[in-house]
C-alpha cells in the first residue's frame, strides 16, 4: 500500500551481541497489486539460536494467507523457517 509495483531491494542489518556477530544480507520484497486484505503481522522479536528452525505462524496475521521467500537461502515451510541456509550471525 503506497509503494510502487516491483522490486524493492533492502540490505538487512543486523547489530548483536557477542557471541553473535553483526551480520547484513540483502533482501528483496515484490510489491504486487492482490486486491487483498491489508494484513498485520507481530512483531518478530530480534533472536539469538543454536535451533535450525524458527516458527513464524506466532507472528502471522489470522486472515489466511502463507509465509513466501523468493530467496534461494531463506526457506520457509508450512510457516516454519529454516535457518541451515542462512550465515550465522543472522
Amino acid at each position: 500500500m503506497g509503494q510502487p509495483l516491483g522490486v524493492i531491494n533492502y540490505l538487512y542489518s543486523v547489530p548483536s551481541i557477542a557471541p553473535c556477530v553483526n551480520v547484513s544480507i540483502p533482501a528483496q520484497v515484490e510489491v504486487v497489486d492482490c486486491s487483498c486484505e491489508q494484513i498485520i503481522l507481530g512483531q518478530i522479536p530480534n533472536i539469538c539460536t543454536a535451533s535450525v528452525t524458527f516458527d513464524l505462524k506466532p507472528y502471522s496475521d489470522p486472515k489466511p494467507g502463507t509465509w513466501k521467500s523468493l530467496s534461494t537461502q531463506i526457506i520457509i515451510n508450512n510457516g516454519v523457517l529454516n535457518l541451515n541456509n542462512l550465515p550465522a550471525g543472522l
